[in-house]
């Protein structure tokens, strides 16, 4: 019993810290303070006694005294740091007893003994205990806590007026922060307690920063530890920081929307007032809606907003914006709203087969009018027959004309026979929906027919192709013996096969063996199916181009190559062979310049005529020679004709006044003889007034001092020479002749007017300088509507005062038919009933009405698309009483009108539009182009009125056009060529060329201004002046892909410059016309 009392005693001891270190293995002994003895420490003796005491919970434990006893005796305290080393008895009431001794088992106290602290002060517990339950053994003691150190918490004032407080704590006690605590301080405000040291506070970010313990905020305490007073500027000293009493401005912006009127949208919230406002209300944006006001810091660590409706105050603000800034803008912020729309029914109606194809439903905006085709999705297999804008009813529905999609259709060949002037045969052929022409490559002519043009064949508007054939003639095969004459040795032998009747065979129709040439040309005799050939092998020859052109119609006629010896500087007029129904202008020498010939030539005025057959003999050199025509059996004088140039009659063998008479076929040789004093001159026909080169070349005449009338006959028809007086030639001499167009009086014609089944009071009329009508006359007919003049009884051109005539000409009344007047009543009448609308057919433009029947009052949509060249100058609505219906223009091609209640006529007038060039029409494929070039300044046409679309364009033409498209701009530089003087209008454009890298002349000193340029060095001049642009080469077979003008041709086809001059060609070497030069620059600057 004593042993368990003793175990008791040392576990309570152990409990309150009285045990030594040494009694069981805990950390060294500490002190604890008596009032946290008494606090803490009392559910721990409890616990004690609770858990050795089982049963016994309801035990009650009391502190009323402790008694410290040494040995038998008590005593106060003594022993290292206030704790006993040593112990040997405990007092129990009144008795003292030997810890090692019994206990009776009348004890219910014990004294708990207790060294509190160093002044001695002593406590006694009594602890009601059942001795029997006690233990002795203390080996399950080990775990329990230790008592904790005291620690002390110092308040530093940081500036207040009062001194540091320090008050004392067991470690980890919870402190109510500031309790006992008051600290003051001049022009300051106390926020609260910081761990460490904070400056005085001046703004709500740097409060917040701060780490500010609040006054009575608890605390626990581990540590020996200071906290710092941490204050507030407060300069009034009204107890409030400084910074909390400033003014907020807020500010609320629409961003896009619209304010309520009055709406208050700047507020100045004061701290001393508490009154709030509510946010203003706003109207969104159309197809928004309003979803709050936004606020977000300008490092957007704040973002706050308020709804409709919420109310702001000084307060919430500063709130919301934990004091970050003095100003705020609220920006209104919006949702979408879902576009509002409606469905429009879409019919869709097949015009040509007159029948619904469908029906369907779609959504637009609930405010859309029309809709445009390009938003519509046709059935498969239809197009549009009008595209554009189409207009919705107000009841939603919308006509969609359609038409099925055509990929191909017919046309009519029609094979006519040219030489019996008969048809032989038309028949339907199936061709592309958009061809225009047809090859005779695709054409399959009937047995014994030979086509008699080949290419390109058009196919008119209406469907039908003219096929021009002639029979094929009957054959017969002969023998060609060719014969060297001067090696005395056949060549070759070789069958041809020619007309049955055939008695020669012309040397142009034979192909001679390389290298040789025939010592006489012309018709050969066929002889028993044989032909002797006589050739000689060919000098060192060179392949010059022929440009053949016909100066009374301003265009090109052909362009052929031809052979000539390798040293010819000239051709002789005699060598060429014309096309049929053309003559030359001039005869004799022409010049070959860059291997370019150019031969002006006129038709064959229509007559009997002859071909006899001339060859012009220097003795026994053949100089030229061929067929020319004659008028039939005419006496011609040797002196009359045209001789070679620089060649004169040899009078001992032909007189002047000799001849013959021209029978057709005959063959007439003429001798003549090399003049001694003729010079070649290189003169130059300008324009006076602007340097426009005219035509020129290279031309014999006198040596010496002559007289400009020596010039005359090479002076370009319709135009006069503006000098007179002499000049000096030489040879190989440049001259630049003044030229001007002579001025033929305006012609006045007779326009006769043909009523056409009507009457017309005006039968004729005169036309004016200008080929215009100053009026036109009006017809009657009866129960006929007066449509207007045209230039045939059927169709034709719609004549306006506008219209040119260039020859006498009768125009006719065209009519539509009203039907006969009178008539009744229908009875009555239903909104339901609908009127056809009858468009008519008019040229020069196409008019469509997005409905073929209407009711009265619908609006109707007529559209109006004027061909290229015209332009729509009226559009007439009519009624069956052929009373004017008011129509309004709406720009862009449409016209509107309402339907009346009866059938209505709708015709367009169109005109053509005047082009600034007699030669040029508004149909033209280079009409917009000459257009361009005209209002840039980079031509001006040849004459007045005349363009000279067909003209070959030189290389001087060329680069000055090139010059002007971009800008002629000014250059210096050395002139490095001999052909080229400063007073020649293109000078500026050739430095230009040459700087630019865009040519480098035709040698190393001469440029060849007057010698026809060719495509590929057109486009090669584009292509350089463009910068040379890389390009894919183009696959034309005549181009070949090392040629130096391969790349340019290759960019003129990406860009669509031009495309070549069939499928697979380009014809490089053929000459450029003016037209063609200025549709190249205009589709690659326009």
């Amino acid at each position: 019993m004593k042993r368990r009392l003793s175990a008791v005693l040392l576990m309570l001891c152990l409990v309150i810290g009285l045990m030594p270190a040494s009694a069981f293995a805990a950390p060294e002994a500490r002190r604890v303070n008596d009032t946290e003895f008494h606090i803490m420490y009392l559910d721990k003796i409890k616990k004690v006694v609770q858990n050795y005491n089982p049963g016994h919970e309801q035990n009650e434990i009391k502190i009323d005294k402790i008694f410290v006893h040494s040995g038998s005796d008590t005593v106060d305290g003594s022993g290292t740091n206030g704790y006993l080393e040593e112990h040997n008895a405990w007092k129990v009431q009144n008795t003292s007893i030997d810890h090692w001794g019994g206990i009776s088992d009348n004890v219910t106290a014990i004294t708990i003994c207790a060294q509190i602290d160093k002044t001695g002060t002593k406590y006694q517990i009594p602890v009601a205990i059942d001795p029997g339950q006690l233990v002795h053994d203390l080996g399950g003691l080990n775990h329990i806590t230790q008592i904790l150190l005291d620690v002390k918490l110092t308040y530093d004032p940081n500036g207040g007026k009062e001194s540091a407080v320090v008050q004392n704590f067991l470690e980890h006690d919870a402190v109510a922060v500031g309790n006992g605590v008051s600290f003051t301080r001049d022009k300051a405000v106390l926020l609260g307690f910081s761990e460490t040291k904070k400056d005085l506070i001046t703004s709500l970010d740097a409060q917040n920063a701060a780490g500010i313990i609040d006054a009575n905020q608890t605390k626990r305490i581990d540590k020996d530890t200071t906290l710092y007073a941490v204050w507030a500027e407060d300069s009034n000293n009204n107890g409030k920081a400084d910074y909390l009493e400033k003014d907020i401005t807020v500010k609320f912006a629409a961003a896009g929307g619209e304010f309520a009127p009055g709406a208050t949208t700047t507020l100045k919230l004061n701290p001393q007032s508490s009154q709030a406002f509510q946010v203003p209300e706003v109207t969104a944006p159309e197809g928004f809606d309003f979803d709050s006001w936004k606020w977000t810091s300008a490092d957007q660590s704040i973002t706050t907003s308020f709804k409709k409706g919420d109310y702001v105050s000084y307060n919430i603000i500063l709130q919301r914006t934990q004091g970050t800034t003095s100003e705020v803008i609220f920006v209104a912020q919006y949702t979408e709203l879902p576009p509002a729309t409606k469905e429009i029914t879409l019919n869709f109606y097949d015009e040509v087969n007159h029948k619904q194809v469908e029906e369907k439903v779609m959504e637009v905006a609930a405010d859309a009018t029309t809709i445009n085709t390009s938003a519509i999705t046709l059935p498969e297999g239809y197009e549009f027959t009008v595209t554009g804008d189409l207009t919705i009813t107000p009841d939603g529905y919308v006509y969609v004309g359609v038409k099925p999609v055509v990929t191909t259709k017919e046309i009519t060949l029609n094979i006519y026979d040219e030489v019996n002037h008969k048809q032989v045969e038309e028949k339907v052929m199936e061709v592309a929906a958009d061809a225009t022409t047809i090859n005779t490559s695709a054409i399959t002519l009937p047995a014994g027919y030979e086509f008699t043009v080949t290419g390109d064949l058009t196919i008119t508007p209406d469907g039908y192709v003219y096929v021009g054939v002639k029979p094929v003639a009957a054959t017969k095969e002969i023998t060609l013996n060719i014969y060297d004459i001067e090696n005395h040795k056949q060549v070759k032998e070789e069958k041809m096969t020619v007309a049955a009747d055939a008695i020669h065979v012309n040397t142009s129709a034979i192909t001679l063996p390389e290298g040789y040439e025939f010592t006489v040309t012309g018709d050969l005799a066929i002889r028993d199916n044989n032909v002797y050939v006589e050739v000689k092998p060919v000098a060192a020859t060179k392949e010059i181009t022929l440009n053949i052109y016909d100066i009374e119609n301003h265009k090109q006629v052909k362009e052929e190559k031809m052979t000539v010896a390798a040293d010819a500087i000239h051709v002789n007029t005699s060598a060429i062979t014309l096309p049929e129904g053309y003559e030359f202008t001039v005869t004799g020498d022409l010049a070959i310049r860059d291997n370019n010939v150019y031969v002006e030539v006129k038709p064959v005025e229509s007559g009997s005529t002859a071909i006899v057959n001339i060859r012009y003999m220097d003795g026994d050199k053949f100089v030229a020679g061929g067929d020319f025509m004659f008028e039939k059996d005419a006496t011609v004088t040797f002196g009359e004709l045209t001789l070679p140039e620089g060649y004169e009659l040899d009078t001992a063998l032909n007189n002047a006044e000799s001849g013959f008479v021209a029978h057709d076929g005959a063959k007439i040789i003429v001798h003549i003889k090399k003049i001694s004093d003729i010079v070649i001159m290189n003169i130059r026909f300008v324009e006076e007034s602007t340097g426009t080169f005219i035509s020129g070349g290279d031309f014999f005449v006198p040596a010496g001092v002559q007289n400009y009338s020596v010039l005359a006959k090479y002076v370009p028809e319709g135009y006069e020479m503006c000098v007179s007086g002499d000049f000096m030639t030489a040879d190989g001499a440049k001259l630049e002749v003044p030229v001007k167009k002579i001025n033929a009086p305006a012609p006045v014609y007779t326009i006769s007017f043909d009523a056409n089944g009507g009457s017309v009071k005006t039968a004729t009329m005169q036309t004016g300088a200008d080929g215009k009508l100053a009026s036109l006359p009006d017809a009657t007919r009866s129960n006929y509507r007066f449509d207007g003049w045209y230039t045939a009884k059927v169709g034709g051109d719609y004549v306006t005062t506008n219209t040119i005539f260039k020859a006498n000409t009768t125009v006719y009344a065209h009519w539509t038919y009203k039907g006969h007047s009178g008539g009744g009543s229908s009875g009555g009448s239903s909104s339901s009933t609908t009127y056809p609308i009858i468009v008519e057919e008019n040229r020069g433009g196409e008019v469509k009405s997005n409905r073929d029947r209407a009711s009265s009052g619908t609006l109707v949509t007529i559209t109006v698309d004027p061909d290229k060249g015209y332009e729509v100058v009226d559009l007439i609505v009519t009624d069956k009483d052929d009373d004017l219906v008011k129509v309004t223009d709406k720009g862009n091609g449409k016209f509107t009108f309402k339907m009346p209640a009866s059938k209505v006529y709708v015709e367009a007038k169109f005109e053509a539009i005047d082009s600034p060039f007699a030669d040029v029409d508004g149909d033209d494929y280079f009409y917009d182009s000459v257009c361009w070039a005209v209002e840039h300044d980079i031509t001006s046409g040849t004459g007045a009125n005349v363009f000279s679309p067909d003209s070959v364009v030189t290389r001087a033409q060329m680069v000055t056009f090139l010059w002007r498209a971009h800008g002629a701009p000014k250059t210096t530089g050395v002139n490095p060529f001999t052909d080229v003087n400063t007073g020649d209008y293109f000078y500026d454009a050739v430095l230009w060329a040459v700087k630019k890298g865009i040519t480098n002349g035709t040698s190393a000193d001469t440029f060849s201004p007057n010698a026809p340029v060719t495509r590929a060095q057109a486009v090669t001049f584009q292509w350089r002046a463009a910068g040379s642009p890389e390009a894919d080469i183009a696959s034309f077979d005549d181009v070949a892909a090392d040629a130096y003008y391969a790349e340019a041709v290759a960019w003129a086809a990406e860009n669509e410059i031009t495309t070549g001059t069939g499928a697979d060609t380009f014809s490089p070497d053929a000459p450029v016309t003016r037209a063609q030069a200025v549709t190249f620059l205009y589709r690659e600057l326009a």
